[in-house]
């Protein structure tokens, strides 16, 4: 992506932070309505389309280098968003005790990405148009493994290992009201 951007790095930087700006504003609006789960899946496939979009038109449509740059674009606020909802979700699908050993481990598991991306520049090299489709084909596979996590809005958070193996709703509720009834 970063290949395609004009060759004026202060412009370079304006566009990052355009494509930036609106995907923390709608993140914060989609987190309150429709859950952490569903955002995080649409941020990530709306990333993964962009870029596989972006790496067709560099592929069959050259001569469209705005289109291309724009797709690009809309992919990294995608990717900002998702980013961003990450770190809001993953911590409450772990418990208490290892909610920051979970969100570090998946922080590690993330840089995974940065590692590689520094090789995706001498791809583009070769394959102009390979790296949006290796990235946006992987956000696209992330995007369906989504669906295996668990929802976290309005759910209780974990506090013990032992909520993890029943229902997030019952977990909760249930152990709820143990407690009520043991104090009675």
């Amino acid at each position: 992506m970063s290949s395609m951007l004009s060759k004026d790095r202060f412009l370079d930087f304006f566009l990052y932070a355009v494509a930036e700006i609106p995907s923390q504003i709608v993140l914060w609006y989609l987190v309150r309505r429709i859950g952490r789960r569903r955002t995080t899946t649409i941020f990530v496939a709306l990333s993964g389309g962009s870029l596989l979009a972006s790496a067709l038109t560099m592929k069959f449509a050259a001569h469209i280098h705005t289109m291309s740059l724009i797709f690009g674009l809309i992919g990294m606020s995608g990717i900002s968003g998702s980013y961003s909802c990450l770190f809001l979700f993953t911590p409450e699908l772990y418990p208490t005790n290892l909610r920051s050993t979970g969100l570090g481990l998946s922080s590690t598991a993330a840089r995974i990405g940065s590692v590689i991306s520094p090789f995706a520049s001498s791809f583009a090299r070769y394959v102009p148009w390979g790296p949006g489709a290796a990235f946006g084909s992987l956000c696209l596979m992330i995007s369906f493994l989504f669906f295996l996590l668990p929802e976290t809005k309005d759910i209780e958070l974990l506090t013990i290992v032992e909520d993890l193996d029943k229902p997030a709703t019952n977990s909760v509720m249930s152990r709820t009201n143990k407690d009520k009834s043991n104090q009675m």
